[in-house]
């Protein structure tokens, strides 16, 4: 028998006490808006799908909010998810079952004393880690005394069920086209339908609007109203021809560019300046691989400075974020270097 070798966990520890989805300002819920946007951090493990996902859920609120009780920090943690036979094809007949999993609040740390897999938050939470632990184990990531090897996560599980598993599908489905399921999201080298959800589209930003909510008193701006994903194609020469040679394509040994391939981004809204239009990405490694200021073939495909992408009306939630600054990884890309870039993009509703 395989003995699955797993280093010694302990709780992470914020100003002397473990930090768990503390708000950072009386009545903003700390799992939303203000804070989550940035939240979702990329550890020591290839699980983008899964982070970029939660990441989403969290911006359309979506995901349970965990309860937390400071300054006393709860021994453990039971996370809700949602099982389906992943071994049938998903149709309208899928049944979808409430599998919640407990977990305690240990995190794996490394020799620098902070977590391995998913990072604490810039407000100091670890509501990422709980979640990612907790996702861990609902996969069948084998344990040794509670503790999952996460390390593994990526190769148990299909990138596209980590949207399905985090959302409660009973009541919810997969709807990208009026085509009966299994069909779940829209594949870039296609052309987007002329009309969708009722309105006429000429390209996939005019898609993504669709599910988006405009702010009202900034309309060149919106956000998603349903969790949504993009993900890259897995090497450069998969692309479409035209892109293989532009300066968006991904980083390798030699090139030093922005996007990474096989690698899953959250969606979270629009934006249009100048009469272009951008797709609001956010990277869940909460950075950008490289500096597009240095590169000004890649400042093509991005906002200038400034643009205020603001989201929502009340700005007490989400302040405007200047997108040429690259927010924690949060970032503008032109719907043509999306369509070009992006193998395919998908959401739950």
């Amino acid at each position: 028998m395989k003995v699955i070798k797993v280093p010694t966990w302990n709780v992470y520890t914020v100003n002397g006490s473990a930090g768990f989805l503390t708000p950072s300002a009386t009545g903003i819920d700390p799992k939303i808006e203000n804070e989550v946007i940035c939240d979702p951090i990329q550890g020591n493990v290839p699980d983008c799908f899964f982070i970029a996902a939660l990441g989403s859920c969290a911006w359309n609120t979506t995901v349970p909010r965990i309860p937390y009780s400071p300054p006393n920090f709860a021994p453990n943690f039971t996370i809700p998810f949602w099982w389906y036979d992943k071994t049938q094809l998903l149709n309208l007949n899928t049944v979808f079952t409430y599998t919640p999993k407990t977990v305690s609040n240990t995190l794996l740390l490394g020799a620098n004393g902070m977590p391995i897999y998913a990072q604490p938050t810039p407000q100091n939470e670890i509501w990422v880690a709980i979640y990612e632990k907790a996702f861990a184990v609902f996969a069948g990531c084998p344990c040794i005394n509670g503790n999952p090897d996460i390390s593994i996560l990526p190769t148990i599980l299909k990138p596209g069920d980590a949207l399905s598993v985090l959302v409660n599908l009973t009541k919810k489905k997969f709807s990208f086209t009026t085509t009966p399921l299994p069909q779940t999201a829209f594949k870039t080298t296609d052309s987007p339908p002329s009309t969708f959800n009722g309105q006429s589209c000429y390209d996939y930003f005019d898609i993504i609007k669709t599910v988006c909510i405009p702010n009202a008193a900034s309309p060149s701006s919106g956000k998603t109203n349903k969790p949504m994903v993009a993900w890259t194609y897995d090497t450069v020469n998969l692309a479409p021809p035209l892109w293989q040679s532009r300066g968006l394509q991904y980083r390798n040994a030699t090139n030093n560019r922005m996007l990474v391939a096989q690698h899953t981004y959250s969606i979270l809204g629009y934006y249009t300046f100048g009469g272009s239009k951008y797709i609001v990405l956010r990277d869940p490694l909460g950075t950008l691989w490289t500096t597009p200021q240095s590169d000004t073939f890649i400042r093509t495909y991005l906002p200038p400075a400034p643009s205020n992408w603001d989201p929502v009306q009340d700005h007490s939630k989400c302040t405007p974020r200047d997108l040429s600054a690259y927010p924690c990884g949060v970032f503008g890309l032109r719907v043509d270097a999306f369509t070009g870039c992006f193998s395919g993009f998908g959401w739950v509703q």
